[in-house]
């Protein structure tokens, strides 16, 4: 699945609910506490045609044709600035924040990140979507989609996340 991860990868399901009736083009993540200073290693996406429902709140997934709709944007720390050699002084408890507060806006097809292929008999699994350094701050993400996606009833979006809590170069990230 991901090279040269070791066993250090974990792995969370966010569903992001998609409410009966909906009328507005964005939905946030909201916080996730438990993905807070992790660092982002793949994302993936699912539809009705992968799985079932949304775990564990049992909606009804989007469909494989409204997919193409839907963008997320998430908001990251500029990966480039933090290095691990930095001096104590700077980053005392190597905490994988980074040493300035520029935030970074990354804006993804929802539709990338579909890697099962779901085609009756023969369904195909591609690569996963991988990032290298990324540390997502969950509050400020969101999708977004031209018009409204609005179900008849409470729908969701799934998205499988890859993490570690593991610097590039193997050190624990200290959680706060």
């Amino acid at each position: 699945m991901m090279k040269n991860l070791r066993g250090i990868a974990k792995s969370r399901l966010i569903s992001l609910k998609i409410p009966a009736g909906n009328t507005s083009v964005s939905l946030s993540f909201g916080d996730q506490p438990d993905l807070r200073y992790a660092r982002i290693l793949g994302i993936e996406v699912f539809t009705a045609e992968s799985l079932a429902q949304s775990i564990p709140d049992n909606w009804p997934l989007i469909t494989a044709s409204q997919l193409p709709q839907v963008a997320c944007t998430f908001e990251t720390n500029d990966a480039d600035e933090w290095y691990e050699n930095t001096p104590d002084a700077e980053n005392a408890n190597n905490t994988g924040r980074f040493r300035t507060t520029s935030q970074n806006i990354k804006w993804q097809p929802a539709i990338t990140l579909n890697r099962i292929i779901n085609l009756g008999v023969a369904p195909s699994v591609f690569e996963l979507f991988e990032f290298n350094n990324i540390f997502i701050t969950w509050e400020k993400s969101y999708i977004t989609m031209p018009t409204p996606i609005s179900p008849g009833q409470d729908s969701a979006i799934c998205f499988q996340v890859y993490y570690t809590f593991r610097s590039i170069y193997g050190k624990l990230i200290t959680r706060t």
